[in-house]
């Protein structure tokens, strides 16, 4: 999963309850016009928190069988 465009990773996480997004982060777009963006089902190997430059690698699919996606 790569970056969009340059922003800043917020916030990440994991839902714990069956049948949801499993590991996400929300990633808040450099430009104030676009919206925050929300990734889930992802990997365990989250980013850590800060700015990232667009087509920087911001994680991987998670697994079902690992139950990374929920």
């Amino acid at each position: 999963v790569f970056a969009p465009c340059s922003g800043t990773i917020v916030r990440t996480g994991r839902e714990q309850e069956a049948h949801s997004f499993g590991n996400y982060l929300i990633f808040q777009p450099k430009n104030p016009s676009l919206p925050l963006i929300f990734f889930g089902h992802l990997g365990s190997s989250l980013p850590t928190t800060g700015s990232v430059k667009a087509g920087e690698s911001i994680g991987t699919l998670g697994d079902f069988h690992n139950n990374e996606n929920g």
